[in-house]
């Protein structure tokens, strides 16, 4: 069994985590503001909460969902340029190459 579905037996679904986020968050809001940790503490489950809402909506680049996405990639690395010579060219042209 899955520790999700075992939390969710057990009463601890997704509202009830929700539910418990927001009456902490409230606390956290009515206590004093000179406490730097309680400061850095709401931040810590503000920033938490908002990574549960992103994840449970689908991201804006996705698409249409299921589709699948066609992506081609192109990279155009321009050849250095070679000195002239003579030589080189004739090899490069084929005629400096003997076949047995």
């Amino acid at each position: 069994m899955r520790i999700g579905d075992a939390l969710r037996r057990e009463g601890l679904d997704e509202h009830a985590v929700a539910e418990t986020y927001a009456q902490e968050v409230e606390k956290l809001k009515n206590k004093r503001k000179s406490d730097g940790g309680t400061e850095k503490l709401l931040f810590d489950i503000m920033k938490e909460c908002s990574r549960h809402l992103e994840s449970s909506r689908p991201t804006e680049r996705s698409g249409a969902g299921d589709t699948p996405v066609t992506v081609q990639l192109v990279h155009v690395v321009p050849r250095p340029e070679r000195p002239f010579s003579e030589k080189g060219n004739a090899e490069v042209a084929g005629e400096g190459v003997t076949s047995g």
